[in-house]
């Protein structure tokens, strides 16, 4: 019995198996649009990358993939891509949680961001000077992506399209 990854090997697909594209060698790159449907992808992407894309339900990705192209709408578009929210983390950093907290603290960051912007696309300031490791940005956007409803999200100093604010 065939299934539907053979149909699209048929199609010339490179199948990954993965719900983390963002760390094989073909990961997108800043600008580049690509359709994606697993959150914690779509966020990283979007945020860490730089790269365009959304978070799309079932079989609309593989709509895209075959077509080559992509909605014209939200996070694929400029204008959607800048903060409407500011959250400044300072206060955390002075109370010296990142330290107490380790392991927890981008997670647990990722997914605070994630419930107080929802839908706006927040700029987090005061975090720049811990240089997250690509680690550490991973938990943060996985958590952000299962709180909120936001495509991504801006580190200041830290992610390609927030140098500054």
């Amino acid at each position: 019995r065939r299934t539907s990854t053979w149909a699209y090997l048929d199609l010339g697909a490179s199948l990954s198996f993965t719900c983390s594209p963002y760390l094989l060698p073909s990961a997108p790159r800043l600008g580049e649009h690509v359709a994606w449907g697993e959150s914690n992808a779509v966020v990283f992407a979007n945020s860490v990358l730089g790269a365009r894309t959304l978070k799309y339900a079932d079989y609309l990705d593989i709509c895209a993939a075959l077509v080559g192209r992509a909605p014209a709408a939200g996070a694929h578009l400029d204008e959607h891509r800048h903060a409407t929210l500011v959250l400044d983390a300072s206060a955390l950093v002075a109370a010296g949680l990142p330290a107490a907290s380790a392991d927890a603290f981008w997670p647990t960051l990722g997914y605070a961001c994630g419930n107080l912007a929802q839908t706006r696309v927040p700029a987090l300031t005061g975090i720049a000077h811990l240089r997250p490791t690509r680690d550490e940005l991973k938990a943060f956007a996985a958590a952000f992506g299962t709180s909120g409803a936001a495509a991504l999200f801006h580190i200041v100093g830290v992610t390609p399209e927030a140098a500054d604010l």
